[in-house]
């Protein structure tokens, strides 16, 4: 199964690092032990132990460790759009991870909601079935996620509706999360640099000095991988390409084709082809253990 990865990690550095991530996959981090702050998409979270932090598919992240102490977390990693698949148009079961958008307010969620939605334990119980490498296991924890994912959603939500326990966040600026919303929500724009700091009324040095410290790319990289990530969601959709690239901004089919491949290291018709016969593998994996 591919659907699905649980890891158990725990390090201890013996310098103060930050490394910068861009998973494919969608991410639950249960924060255990450490000391540890987060970036995300301009907003700063310093974790403590029991609280969880979610990760959108490309969603570009930096944890920045400080030395000495073990930093131990587990983490859920699994595909978008599997699970993007088995949601309708009355219940979605990633809204969780619809950060980028400002429709989730938050990637973190703290311990109080963690427990009272029982989340703890359920990861601790996906662990545990992770660590079984048996096709029986591997199906059963797909289930498991799916009945996680739901606890996810109820948990935000308290933690949204319950005044005062938005987790507080350190640094990143609000026009800068401005800017982050308007691109993810017009990708078939042709975004200049002077263009959107003119829209936003800031400075050119402003948006690039201030766009690269809060997400740890360039504004311009970021929107070529956020046009490439929703490339791969309408190619798997059955889009055809011809309509695709216009509709993200590319000016022609090669300029789509060579950041398609460089990003993704895949022609377009690859990529889908290969996704496809993943995910045919993983369910003739399932019926062959049933």
């Amino acid at each position: 199964m591919r659907e699905t990865i649980v890891r158990k990690t725990c390090t201890v550095s013996g310098k103060r690092e930050s490394r910068l991530y861009a998973d494919d996959k969608c991410e639950l981090m249960y924060f255990l032990r450490g000391d540890v702050r987060v970036r995300v998409s301009g907003r700063d979270y310093v974790p403590q132990p029991g609280d969880l932090l979610l990760f959108g598919s490309g969603e570009l992240h930096s944890l920045t460790v400080n030395p000495g102490q073990p930093f131990e977390r587990i983490s859920v990693f699994f595909d978008r759009e599997f699970f993007r698949r088995l949601s309708d148009g009355n219940y979605d079961l990633l809204m969780s991870f619809n950060l980028e958008d400002g429709s989730a307010k938050s990637n973190l969620i703290r311990a109080k909601f963690v427990r009272a939605c029982a989340l703890d334990e359920k990861l601790r119980s996906m662990y545990e079935l992770g660590c079984v490498k048996t096709r029986e296991a591997a199906v059963m924890g797909v289930s498991e996620l799916l009945t996680l994912l739901v606890s996810v959603n109820d948990a935000h939500r308290q933690q949204r509706l319950t005044d005062g326990e938005e987790p507080e966040e350190f640094g990143g600026s609000d026009k800068i999360r401005e800017v982050l919303r308007y691109i993810v929500g017009n990708l078939n724009e042709k975004f200049t640099l002077d263009g959107l700091a003119a829209r936003f009324y800031i400075s050119k040095y402003y948006l690039c000095h201030e766009f690269k410290r809060a997400v740890g790319v360039p504004c311009l990289e970021y929107i070529r991988q956020k046009r490439i990530e929703k490339a791969r969601e309408l190619l798997l959709d059955g889009r055809p390409v011809n309509d695709i690239w216009p509709e993200l901004g590319f000016g022609d089919y090669m300029s789509f084709y060579r950041t398609f491949k460089k990003t993704t290291g895949l022609a377009p018709n690859e990529y889908v082809w290969t996704e496809r016969a993943n995910a045919s593998g993983a369910d003739s994996g399932e019926r062959g253990g049933a």
